[in-house]
């Protein structure tokens, strides 16, 4: 009996995660645009250089970085959150948008039938933004997920088609 459970487990528990990856790509994929207030919408139009910042964790860097390099054809930088505002990046109409997240995190009550106890757990979450350094304006994504992938995949294919529309 332990091992059919085993076997379910093994089975459902990636499916369900792709599933809800999926569900939250696709609203992702609505709430991130110019007419929701996520993009600009003069994104792309000059010839910018898109901040994307990095923060020093491996599986969010990495997916940043995955995503961009696939999905944004325009110009960018991965930058480490500490080096932002070095005087490299001080010509804000040549670096004027930024892209980065706020973390947050969501609270999960559930009932354990191991211990018998009501067990809270945090689950880390993100939201995603881009910044306009030269009028210092927030374009906000208005959704949040522990999906960061997803979210970072979302808006990286959207941020292209406004590039691609102000060329």
């Amino acid at each position: 009996m332990k091992h059919i459970k085993l076997i379910i487990l093994t089975v459902t528990i990636p499916f369900l995660l792709n599933s809800c990856g999926a569900i939250v790509k696709g609203s992702a994929s609505k709430k991130m645009t110019v007419e929701n207030g996520a993009i600009p919408a003069d994104f792309g139009k000059d010839d910018t250089v898109l901040i994307c910042v990095l923060k020093g964790r491996n599986s969010r860097d990495n997916y940043m970085r995955k995503h961009i390099k696939k999905n944004y054809k325009g110009k960018y930088e991965f930058v480490l959150q500490s080096d932002v505002y070095s005087h490299k990046y001080d010509d804000r109409d040549k670096y004027r948008y930024l892209f980065d997240y706020n973390a947050g995190s969501m609270r999960s009550t559930s009932y354990s039938n191991l211990t018998g106890e009501i067990e809270t757990r945090h689950l880390p979450t993100s939201s995603y933004y881009i910044m306009d350094r030269k009028s210092n304006e927030y374009y906000f994504s208005n959704i949040s997920s522990g999906f960061f992938s997803k979210l970072i995949q979302a808006y990286s294919i959207n941020m292209e088609k406004v590039r691609l529309s102000n060329q």
